[in-house]
């Protein structure tokens, strides 16, 4: 990434992130995430999963804060903050609860087969 915003405070990690689940096409070709956060999760994605996952523990004010927003005690206000919320928004699982499908049980099946008989 080309100094656009300041990442000082997170641990990038050596090898790209890539969520094969999720995004088997890559973050950059999925139409989900601009450029320069296709990049930022490519390259801060795995620290921050490991942060989120707990298997890390926040080293910075940064990442402290990136917890607080994902725990939901603050609103996001960075780039970061704000890409990693999206990220893990568009891969949650969110049961769908509704249904297109009617069934009115007030009248029986007979009851209709007589009407038309």
């Amino acid at each position: 990434m080309k100094g656009q915003y300041d990442l000082t405070g997170f641990f990038r990690s050596n090898a790209a992130w890539f969520d094969d689940v999720n995004y088997f096409h890559g973050f950059h070709r999925c139409g989900d995430f601009s450029v320069s956060e296709a990049d930022f999760l490519s390259y801060y994605g795995r620290s921050l999963n490991d942060l989120t996952a707990g298997i890390r523990e926040p080293q910075t004010e940064q990442e402290q804060a990136l917890i607080e927003v994902i725990s939901g005690l603050r609103q996001p206000e960075t780039f970061y903050e704000k890409t990693w919320l999206k990220y893990l928004n568009k891969t949650r699982d969110i049961p769908i609860v509704s249904s297109v499908h009617y069934c009115d049980y007030s009248r029986s099946y007979y009851d209709s087969v007589e009407e038309y008989g």
